[in-house]
């Protein structure tokens, strides 16, 4: 008698687990197969794509290879921009450089101008030059008396009974 009720009872827990298994069951038909091994499946009304494993992580493994893209793009994009500003300041400071070469040219220029003034006003054009001495044995006193141009002076010397010229060249000496 045991063993006909555990039969039985094999029988009937057999008998939920078959219901309980088919119970939630779909009905599932393949509508499409695609080239690369992808399917169109209908579950239920709804369309879905079945793929494989290999697939998935494939298909995984690029989206992180796009992610992986995007942040790059993202910091090049960063770097170009970075290279255009400091363009922008080499742009400017090399016009500055052009404008202060101009002021400095200018400047020079005007220090050149001033210097050559400065020499004309440091040699004067026109001077009087006036001395006395004696000459030789006659020991009467000689009046010495010239005039400069530039550089180029012309002295006379006077005295009682002798008198004379001379032609001469001013060089500065120190």
């Amino acid at each position: 008698m045991i063993t006909k009720r555990c039969f039985i009872l094999v029988g009937i827990l057999f008998c939920l687990v078959v219901i309980n298994h088919t119970a939630g069951a779909q009905e599932c038909q393949v509508q499409k197969k695609n080239d690369d091994g992808a399917y169109y499946v209908k579950i239920d009304g709804q369309v879905y794509l079945a793929i494989t494993r290999e697939m998935a992580e494939k298909d995984l493994l690029t989206k992180k290879e796009l992610e992986n893209a995007h942040k790059e793009i993202a910091r090049l994009e960063a770097i170009v921009e970075d290279f255009k500003k400091y363009r922008e300041q080499c742009e400017i400071t090399l016009k500055g450089k052009d404008d202060l070469i101009t002021e400095y040219k200018g400047l020079v220029d005007s220090y050149k101008s001033l210097a050559q003034n400065y020499e004309k006003l440091k040699a004067p054009i026109l001077t009087a030059e006036i001395g006395a001495g004696i000459t030789g044995k006659d020991t009467q006193p000689a009046l010495i008396a010239g005039l400069g141009f530039k550089k180029i002076r012309l002295f006379g010397f006077f005295q009682k009974q002798n008198a004379g010229v001379m032609v001469g060249l001013g060089v500065p000496l120190i």
